[in-house]
């Protein structure tokens, strides 16, 4: 789902549609300063804001977005693995060879 601003109950509501919202590596995800990001964004877009912010305020803004998205993408990569493990691939011809090996000295041994 979108909405005019991806704020954090945005993106809340979004991790309960596709079911990441209870996988601990999204509750552990921090969104605090995405209020400000989003509005510093919206008073620019919209003119309410005609000066940049000051330079460490953008810095702070672009290194937490910067972190914010490495640790969203890694989170569903993450999230993605563990809801959706691929199977495991078949034995190999040596694994089949060892059990019938396996069974037949059972079997013998279990006639001894």
């Amino acid at each position: 789902m979108t909405f005019s601003n991806v704020n954090p109950e945005v993106v809340e509501l979004n991790a309960e549609a596709l079911g990441i919202a209870t996988f601990a590596g999204f509750a552990s995800i921090k969104f605090g300063r995405l209020h400000s990001l989003v509005g510093l964004r919206n008073n620019i877009g919209h003119g309410g804001t005609i000066a940049p912010p000051a330079n460490s305020e953008f810095t702070d803004l672009l290194a937490f977005t910067e972190q914010l998205i490495e640790t969203y993408s890694e989170t569903f990569k993450s999230w993605l693995l563990v809801r959706f493990a691929p199977p495991p691939p078949p034995p190999s011809k040596i694994w089949k060879i060892g059990k019938i090996v396996k069974e037949l000295i059972e079997a013998i041994f279990s006639i001894l």
